[in-house]
């Protein structure tokens, strides 16, 4: 499948000319719901809990078979006393100023207090109503169903959050739960989990998946994915390569770059520098230069990496993949400007410059398009005139083609003109939009219908987009085209509220105030730290409706948002009204759509952190996914 991905923000100039329309947005502290799941791998039996309690510092639990287990240093043991009183949270529990909060199965929340009575329904956003237990702390209410996991309701917000297995619980069958402190205890019938609620900032949570990537999906200087053979052992896990590394590391390079520019972290700088020389060797590998690969992988034999076309190395023990996609294309030169502008020291800029002046040629010498070792066009590198204009196969990609040609043609001659003084790349973008290329912007996504709308390929586009509204010699009229053609395509994608996109029409367009930031915050905050693939259902909740058509893939589809915390993990590229999605827990991504969204939000300053960053804080989310803290 053709892998879309917005990485090309290659734009960058001083953030003092990004500065926006609207006031930055000053983040406090918020709370973060970090799972734990008590498995038989960490001493806890699959079995049905009936309750809770607490004698001192000591958690215990009472199994349905008899059983007692007490919980201490992080461990569970099985004893035959139980000196706390059994305890589970009932139908009925009191909240502030005296209200009475009260579950009525197959009803809803009913409130009793000075005012009167009133019941949450339905209607209010109450995702279930199979309702049994109900737990109070801190003006939020937590609901306890019986086949749907656990829903949590903030009363000072009024926003709605669901817990279900295998993410967050073992079973969505639920027996009991209670409350000590900030953690909530959930018996299921087939184990016990804990969800503590952590007082943390943004920042604490993007540096946890900074160390995430170097402990686990760092692969020859590539990011890739993790699997783990019992996905509740964090332990042991292996990496393969992917159809787009070039892509994805370029991406993941991309956020360090803009930690570096916003925080002056050495680290960030050097991790960026690390990244950079990786993807830089996938093009010098190939023998043919001006091409580059879309992976690396150590040469075997009798194996090469995951399908597609593999060449062996000549000297080396490696394979290098080709038919590369204009995906990669994308992720190179984004990554290339964004290096050259926030990282890049004299001697760096000169081999950046080199480098896209080597593929820009190359792409304009084959007539536009990216030309494989086989003398082929690739299966997706098409920027052809004649192509977008006459061939049926490539009418329908006429804007997005046009707006990934003229954004590599601008990123290679603000680079190439600066370091050697070169018009040809600016002489070339003029010669596509003397064809129509500018106009032709209008027409991205215009062709989409409903159902058959690729979220790829809307990365792709709001890639281009700011790399041309940053173009110095664009001209008038291309401006209001491309001015005209964002506006209407972030109208769009306004209600997916997607961080990354609204701070990148933020970037593009400075002077407009909307730009959907409480979305981008509610995103970036409700985003797990855990990002195995498990399991999601959302199909059978009362407070969603279900569009009437699937999605291009086949999959059903919600009228809104599936909240992160809800849905399957997903890069950016993926459909977030998604609904439903296998998963066995054992794959996990390495999130760096994540910190780049919130780095590009740090750097245009639309969002500020009041409180600076904590390492035990830091060291905290570690621990919730298995790393070790250094």
């Amino acid at each position: 499948m053709k892998l879309r991905l917005l990485i090309s923000i290659f734009f960058v100039v001083a953030a003092s000319s990004s500065a926006l329309a609207r006031t930055p947005e000053t983040l406090e502290r918020y709370k973060e719901p970090l799972a734990t799941l008590h498995t038989p791998a960490k001493g806890f039996p699959a079995e049905k809990v009936v309750g809770f309690g607490k004698d001192g510092e000591r958690m215990y639990v009472r199994l349905e078979n008899g059983k007692l287990f007490y919980y201490e240093s992080e461990s569970w043991h099985e004893t035959p006393d139980f000196p706390a009183t059994l305890l589970s949270e009932g139908p009925r529990v009191t909240g502030p100023s005296g209200y009475v909060f009260e579950a009525i199965d197959g009803t809803g929340i009913k409130i009793t207090g000075a005012g009167g009575t009133r019941t949450i329904s339905v209607a209010d956003g109450l995702p279930f109503i199979d309702l049994q237990f109900l737990a109070y702390s801190d003006r939020e209410l937590f609901i306890a169903t019986k086949t749907h996991g656990i829903v949590r309701y903030t009363l000072t917000n009024q926003e709605w959050y669901i817990y279900r297995a295998h993410r967050w619980l073992p079973s969505d069958e639920v027996t009991a739960i209670f409350i000590d402190g900030d953690t909530l205890w959930v018996g299921t019938t087939h184990g016990l989990s804990s969800i503590k609620f952590a007082e943390v900032t943004l920042e604490e949570k993007m540096l946890a998946y900074h160390r995430r990537v170097y402990k686990r999906h760092d692969r020859m200087g590539y990011t890739a994915e993790a699997y783990f053979q019992n996905p509740y052992d964090y332990s042991a896990h292996m990496n393969t390569d992917s159809d787009n590394d070039g892509l994805w590391t370029s991406m993941y390079c991309a956020s360090e770059c803009y930690r570096y520019a916003v925080t002056g972290s050495a680290e960030a700088r050097s991790k960026a520098k690390y990244h950079l020389d990786a993807i830089l060797r996938l093009h010098d590998i190939v023998p043919l230069p001006g091409f580059f690969a879309r992976s690396i992988q150590t040469y075997d034999p009798n194996a090469r990496g995951n399908g597609g076309e593999w060449h062996k190395v000549d000297g080396e023990e490696l394979w290098w993949k080709g038919d590369t996609s204009s995906d990669e294309a994308d992720g190179h030169f984004m990554i290339m400007g964004v290096y050259y502008d926030l990282v890049a020291d004299a001697d760096e800029k000169k081999r950046i410059a080199e480098y896209c002046a080597r593929v820009m040629r190359k792409i304009i010498a084959d007539e536009y398009f990216l030309v494989d070792i086989d003398g082929k066009p690739t299966s997706w590198g098409h920027w052809n005139p004649n192509e977008l204009r006459f061939d049926p196969n490539w009418i329908t990609a006429r804007g997005l083609q046009s707006l990934e040609i003229l954004s590599y043609l601008s990123t290679a001659h603000r680079i190439c003109s600066e370091q050697f003084g070169t018009n040809e790349f600016l002489d070339a973008y003029n010669h596509l939009a003397g064809i129509g290329y500018h106009r032709w912007t209008l027409l991205a996504r215009a062709m989409n219908l409903p159902g058959s709308i690729n979220h790829s390929d809307d990365e792709l586009a709001f890639m281009a987009y700011l790399a041309l509204m940053r173009h110095p010699a664009i001209a008038a009229d291309h401006q209001s085209n491309f001015n005209s053609s964002i506006d209407r395509y972030f109208r769009l994608e306004k209600p997916e509220k997607n961080p990354l996109w609204n701070f990148i029409y933020a970037l593009a367009r400075p002077e407009i105030d909307d730009i959907a930031l409480y979305d981008s915050i509610w995103t970036l905050q409700r985003t797990p730290m855990d990002l195995r693939d498990w399991k999601m259902t959302n199909s059978d909740r009362l407070d969603i409706e279900l569009v009437n058509y699937d999605d291009r893939h086949g999959e059903r589809q919600a009228s809104i948002v599936i909240a992160p915390e809800c849905r399957r993990t997903m890069k950016y590229n993926s459909n977030p009204f998604t609904v439903d999605s296998n998963g066995s827990g054992r794959q996990e991504d390495e999130g760096a759509f994540l910190p780049f969204a919130y780095w590009v939000g740090r750097y245009i300053g639309a969002i500020e952190e009041r409180h600076p960053p904590r390492e035990e804080a830091v060291a905290m989310f570690c621990g919730a996914i298995g790393i070790e803290c250094e």
